[in-house]
C-alpha cells in the first residue's frame, strides 16, 4: 500500500520531517520516496508500507511559535492513518536524546565531527550548566527578587510555570536546556538542507554562549541583586544590582527604537542623539547594527531613567563564539564604534574559544577561552567585579 506524507520545509518555524530507524542508522523518509513533488516549502511523497514494516517512523514538528519538546515514535500503520498521536496504537513520544546513538545518514561529515567536537567540546557543557540556573537558581532568585514575590511564594507559582513563561529563550533552546542529555545540536534535525542546518546552528550556538555569560554575570552578583527578569525586552533591563547598575542584552539603541521608540525626543537622551546623528554624518553606510551583545549601565535602571538622564554605560560587553578569523575586524568596525557613540567606561571582548595570536588593541582588551572549565572564566568574572563594583 502507498501513504502518502507530507512535510514542511520550513526549518524549525512550522516545519515537520519525518525519519526511519534502519539498525543503527537515521534515515529520512524521503529518501523511501517512489514519488514525490515539492513546492515552495511543502514536499510531498509516497511510500511503500510494505517496505517500512516494522521499521520506527520518527516525526519531528514545530510551529512558527514553538518547537515540540519530543519526538513522536510510531509504526507505518499509524501514519497511514494520519493518526500520529502519543497514546494511540502505535504511537509514543520519546526525548530527543532516544536518537542520541544513532548514525544520522543526511549529515555531512563536517558536520558528523562538529558533534564529536566542537559540540561536546564547547556546548554541551554550557547547556548542562544552563538547566542547573533555570531549573535551580532562577526560579529562587526569581521570586526573592520579583515585586510580586509573596504571592509567588504563597502559591508555589513558579515551581509549576514552564520556562517558555518566565524566559524569552528560543524553542529550540529551551528543549535543549529540557533534555540536556541529547547529544547533538537539535538544529541538525532539518534533512533537507546543510544550509538550513547552519543557519539554525549558528542562530542556536550563539544564543547558547550570549544566555551562558548573562548567567555569569548573574551568578557573580547573586547576592547584590535587586531585581531579575530574563523576559527579554528593550524597555526592562534583564537585572538590576545593588540599586546602581543595570544589565541589558542585545538592547536596540537606534534612535528611533531605542526603549520602543519613547525616547527619541526626551531631554537627556539629546547629546546622545546629537552624537549619532554626527557619527554617520557623510559616510556612506549606516549599517551599524547599534545592538551591543550585553551593557551595564551606571546609575541608569530604566527607560525613564535614560530619559532624564541619557546612556551611562559602565562596561560593554561583545561575546564571541566562533574563531577569531571571523570577527577580529569587528573590532574596529563595531566594538569602537560603540566605545565611542556610547561613551563607554570600559569595554571587553569575551571568547568562548582559546586565541593563540589576535589583534592587540589596548582599548579593547580580549579575554579568551571564557567557557565551562575554560581558564578565562575566572578571569572573566574577576575583570567584571573589579569594573562594576
Amino acid at each position: 500500500m502507498m501513504v502518502r506524507v507530507l512535510e514542511n520545509h520550513s526549518g524549525f518555524r512550522g516545519g515537520t520531517y519525518y525519519y526511519v530507524i534502519e539498525g543503527s542508522l537515521l534515515k529520512p523518509l524521503s529518501s523511501y520516496a517512489l514519488t514525490k513533488n515539492e513546492g515552495d516549502d511543502i514536499v510531498e511523497y509516497e511510500v511503500d508500507s510494505e517496505v517500512l514494516k516494522g521499521k520506527e517512523i520518527i516525526m519531528v514538528s514545530s510551529s512558527t511559535t514553538s518547537f515540540t519538546c519530543e519526538i513522536v515514535v510510531a509504526d507505518i500503520d499509524a501514519l497511514s492513518r494520519s493518526s500520529l498521536i502519543p497514546g494511540n496504537k502505535g504511537v509514543r513520544s520519546e526525548s530527543y536524546s532516544y536518537l542520541n546513538n544513532l548514525d544520522f545518514t543526511f549529515l555531512t561529515e563536517e558536520e558528523k565531527r562538529y558533534v564529536k567536537g566542537e559540540w561536546r567540546e564547547y556546548y554541551l557543557p554550557m547547556i548542562k550548566e544552563l538547566k542547573v540556573f533555570f531549573y535551580e537558581i532562577y526560579p529562587q532568585l526569581l521570586e526573592a527578587h520579583n515585586p510580586n514575590a509573596d504571592i509567588l511564594r504563597t502559591v508555589s507559582l513558579l515551581s509549576r510555570m514552564p520556562l517558555s513563561q518566565i524566559t524569552s529563550l528560543s524553542p529550540l533552546l529551551l528543549c535543549q536546556i529540557k533534555d540536556s542529555s541529547t547529544s547533538y545540536p537539535l538544529s541538525f534535525l532539518i534533512p533537507y538542507s546543510d544550509k538550513a542546518r547552519q543557519k539554525s546552528l549558528e542562530t542556536l550556538t550563539k544564543e547558547i554562549y550570549h544566555v551562558w555569560l548573562l548567567t555569569k554575570i548573574i551568578e557573580a552578583y547573586k547576592d547584590e541583586l535587586d531585581y531579575i527578569n530574563f523576559k527579554f525586552n528593550q524597555t526592562t533591563p534583564i537585572a538590576v544590582i545593588s540599586k546602581k547598575y543595570s544589565v541589558w542584552y542585545d538592547f536596540d539603541m537606534r534612535p528611533a527604537e531605542i526603549c520602543g521608540g519613547k525616547l527619541r525626543r526626551s531631554e537627556g537622551m539629546k547629546e546622545y542623539l546629537e552624537r549619532v546623528e554626527k557619527f554617520f554624518e557623510g559616510r556612506r553606510t549606516n549599517r551599524l547594527p547599534l545592538r551591543p551583545d550585553i551593557v551595564i549601565m551606571d546609575d541608569v535602571l530604566s527607560c525613564e531613567d535614560m530619559s532624564k538622564k541619557g546612556i551611562k554605560v559602565k562596561l560593554l560587553i561583545e561575546a564571541k563564539h566562533s574563531d577569531i578569523k571571523y570577527w577580529e575586524k569587528d573590532i574596529y568596525s563595531q566594538v569602537i564604534p560603540y566605545m565611542e557613540l556610547l561613551q563607554t567606561e570600559k569595554s571587553v571582548v569575551v571568547s568562548m574559544k582559546p586565541i593563540k595570536k589576535g589583534i592587540e588593541e589596548p582599548r579593547v582588551p580580549i579575554i579568551d577561552n571564557v567557557r565551562p572549565e575554560g581558564e578565562g572564566e575566572k578571569k572573566f568574572v574577576e575583570f567584571l567585579r573589579e569594573i562594576v563594583n
